[in-house]
């Protein structure tokens, strides 16, 4: 399951790779500079063109995380001013005409009621299964097999028979056991990372673990919109960068 694949997959993919093109631009050969607004620019333009909302929203987590670690209060500013204007220039009539697409980035898109009405069927489906099975959930895999015996909608396509967020698969296949498992060793890893980027002094080191820390809470957003970890890429990104993390702050 390569990034081509689908979307979504491609966007988590660019979105975690964004911190290390700013530690590029940080560097004093210009050659690494200019490679690093290469990636940067790249990046952003593949994320934009995959149409992924979920990545979109990974991108301003992780940026949130890199702008105000770094004290960069004003660039962050600016970034948001920035991506405010993206989403009104997406939401202009002649531009969503011309290029439907980008209507997903418009205010209507992102406040669509079609994407809260099949989230909500999904959020049913999964309080259904957490409600016959609370501890340890349906099992593995189990949410596709089970969602018509426990969802309000009965579907035929096997794609959409999906949650669409890692957490509340985590919930239904998992648990409360599982769920609370997942979110002790997030919730320790971030917290001790960013205790060591607080100890560490300004320098190389220090870039690295914000770099690999706001990418991973990039991640961490981006599972909100689809199941993530169920991908082969994001799940070996996610498994990456977390450890980097948790070795870095034992070094």
């Amino acid at each position: 399951m390569s990034t081509q694949y689908h979307p979504a997959a491609l966007g988590s993919y660019l979105m975690a790779c964004l911190p290390f093109s700013f530690l590029l631009m940080k560097r004093k050969i210009l050659s690494d500079r200019c490679l690093g607004i290469l990636c940067l620019s790249l990046g952003l333009s593949g994320i934009i063109l995959a149409f992924s909302r979920g990545s979109l929203f990974g991108v301003i987590a992780l940026c949130c995380v890199w702008f105000l670690q770094k004290n960069r209060v004003l660039l962050f500013k600016y970034f948001i001013i920035a991506l405010l204007l993206v989403i009104f220039a997406c939401s202009l009539p002649g531009l969503s005409r011309n290029f439907p697409h980008f209507q997903r980035f418009s205010i209507k898109g992102l406040l669509s009621r079609g994407v809260f009405q099949a989230r909500t069927v999904r959020i049913i489906t999964a309080y259904r299964i957490l409600k016959k099975h609370p501890l340890f959930g349906i099992g593995l895999c189990h949410f596709r097999k089970k969602y018509n015996k426990y969802s309000p909608v009965s579907r035929s396509d096997e794609d959409g028979k999906v949650p669409d967020n890692m957490f509340l698969l985590f919930l239904a296949e998992a648990g409360i056991a599982g769920f609370l498992g997942f979110i002790f060793f997030i919730g320790c890893l971030l917290k001790k990372g960013f205790h060591r980027i607080k100890m560490l002094k300004h320098g190389e080191n220090k870039d690295m673990l914000i770099a690999v820390t706001a990418g991973l809470v990039g991640l961490l957003v981006n599972m909100n919109t689809y199941d993530m970890l169920y991908w082969v890429t994001p799940l070996f990104l996610f498994g990456i960068l977390a450890g980097m993390v948790g070795v870095h702050y034992d070094v």
